[in-house]
């Protein structure tokens, strides 16, 4: 299934196939250099070299999913799961694939033909919707340049453009001077960044007492409790347990029938939580 060969597998010594040339490197080239040497010689490297390889291959790709779009009349055909196990298990792993259209090829049968459409008018199921094209072109951009914006030197312009982003959104929610934020992959990460936020504030303040403020995390966990709807999502209690409060720190609220947390249930549940002073 691999496209990339071993580096003990290119046909170095055939400058014909490889357009490597095989002379003795000259003095000072380090391993590195000659790791992206015979790696481009692959023609998968991304690199200037192989932009037009880049542009060519890439829409391969976007027409494989645009005709297989085109031509899909129902969001999921129904294959079961053994079903499935058994086609992926069928692809021989250490069996390299000659090009990229031999893989689109595999990735029909093992991915796109079953693949859950959600773009198809007649899915109804799960959170997941549609994506607009302008994400999918942004997509796109990101993950070949592939900048980290944890720190600057590894994304310069990406790191502001997140910063800009937050920024805007704080204003229009009108959040004050001192809000910030940051980007998470979705709903279970938010929940999880907003809780550890929240308990860490919650310590904070328990340490605020001389007969707490020599104490360990551990010990101060076990007094914090997690007010949440019988409606949450259960990324709620997998959060608290990660962060150390564990599951029986989250206690569920009813609704009321508009499935809005009950406010006179919540005021009881706090009533009986609370440890006495």
């Amino acid at each position: 299934m691999s496209l990339m060969p071993r580096l003990d597998e290119l046909p170095v010594d055939d400058h014909r196939s490889s357009g490597v040339d095989t002379k003795p490197e000259p003095p000072g080239q380090d391993f590195g250099s000659r790791v992206e040497l015979a790696l481009g010689a692959t023609n998968h490297l991304f690199n200037a070299r192989n932009s037009p390889r880049y542009v060519a291959q890439v829409l391969q790709g976007v027409n494989a999913v645009a005709t297989k779009l085109e031509r899909t009349t129902r969001p999921f055909t129904g294959v079961g799961p053994s079903e499935m196990k058994a086609r992926v298990g069928a692809v021989d792993l250490d069996a390299p694939l000659p090009d990229t259209a031999a893989a689109l090829q595999e990735l029909e049968a093992v991915y796109l033909r079953d693949a859950i459409y959600f773009h198809d008018a007649k899915y109804a199921a799960h959170l997941n919707c549609p994506v607009v094209i302008p994400a999918l072109v942004g997509e796109a951009i990101l993950s070949a340049v592939n900048s980290s914006l944890d720190t600057w030197d590894q994304s310069a312009g990406a790191t502001m453009i997140e910063r800009r982003l937050i920024d805007w959104t704080a204003e229009r929610l009108n959040l004050g001077d001192n809000s910030d934020g940051i980007f998470t992959s979705g709903g279970s990460q938010s929940n999880l960044q907003a809780l550890l936020i929240a308990r860490n504030h919650a310590v904070a303040g328990l340490r605020q007492d001389p007969a707490r403020s020599g104490l360990r995390l551990p010990a101060l966990l076990d007094t914090l409790r997690i007010f949440t709807s019988a409606d949450s999502h259960f990324s709620i209690q997998k959060s608290a347990s990660m962060l150390g409060l564990g599951f029986d720190a989250v206690i569920s609220i009813p609704c009321t029938p508009d499935h809005r947390m009950d406010p006179a249930a919540l005021a009881e549940a706090m009533a009986e939580a609370r440890v006495p002073a």
